[in-house]
């Protein structure tokens, strides 16, 4: 599909999601109200309430996402990983845009983005496990957003922007509480070292919150942050055992 707009649509009680496509180009999706109503289709019917396999030239703009939570619980009793996604955008698109979006309530991800050149602007998220994520190396940009209040689900923690290869986070406010981070990185076996650059913004971190995780190795630079109201301007190389 090419050359689509989606607008001025509102959903509740969505239990797989509001729209899937496998190949969409030059497309605008606008002025949603997406509610998941914490519906639990179980581990085989995850909620992605907007999910791209692949395409390019993409505009999310004005869409609210909510409420987006699966539950598995393993064999033995114990719970497993926690699903449920506001807008997903896998390894196969690229020069995506998300301005003025907001997701609330995710069981994993508000964006969970593979896309290769990626701006998310003027958005955010709060109570979900992670706000963003960022898959891929490319010119991908996070500007002007505040991410908020991330929830540990099972045995993974919460983070407000976790990074797989590379982004830079420009004037973005991040604010993570107990038993969370502000910054993830995390490397794939197969991949480099994850690099986040973060100018200007605030880090603010409550209740023992800590600044920064990863699963090996890899590297984040502040440039003039306010973290906890102290400026820093440092670069910082975090691995599995540090969390500066």
């Amino acid at each position: 599909l090419t050359n689509i707009t989606v607008r001025d649509c509102s959903a509740v009680g969505i239990i797989r999601g509001f729209a899937r496509f496998h190949n969409v180009s030059q497309a605008v999706f606008r002025n949603l109200d997406l509610d998941a109503a914490n519906l639990d289709g179980g581990a085989k019917n995850v909620c992605q309430l907007i999910a791209v396999t692949k395409g390019s030239d993409i505009l999310f703009e004005n869409v609210k996402l909510r409420n987006a939570i699966n539950n598995k619980t393993l064999a033995d009793g114990t719970a497993g990983y926690t699903q449920g996604d506001g807008i997903v955008c896998e390894k196969g698109t690229s020069n995506i845009t998300i301005r003025n979006c907001h997701g609330s309530n995710m069981g994993d991800a508000a964006f969970d983005l593979k896309t290769k050149n990626v701006t998310l602007e003027k958005s955010g998220s709060d109570n979900c496990k992670f706000g963003a994520r960022i898959w891929a190396t490319g010119n991908n940009l996070i500007r002007d957003c505040e991410f908020i209040e991330p929830v540990s689900r099972g045995n993974v923690a919460g983070c407000c922007v976790q990074v797989t290869g590379q982004c830079e986070v420009v004037d973005t406010k991040l604010q993570a509480g107990n038993g969370t981070f502000a910054l993830g990185l995390n490397k794939l076996k197969s991949g480099e070292p994850p690099i986040i650059r973060m100018r200007g913004g605030s880090i603010e971190l409550r209740d023992g919150a800590t600044l920064a995780r990863s699963n090996q190795r890899g590297t984040i630079e502040l440039h003039d942050v306010a973290v906890n109201g102290e400026m820093r301007s440092e670069t910082i190389e975090v691995d599995e055992s540090t969390a500066p």
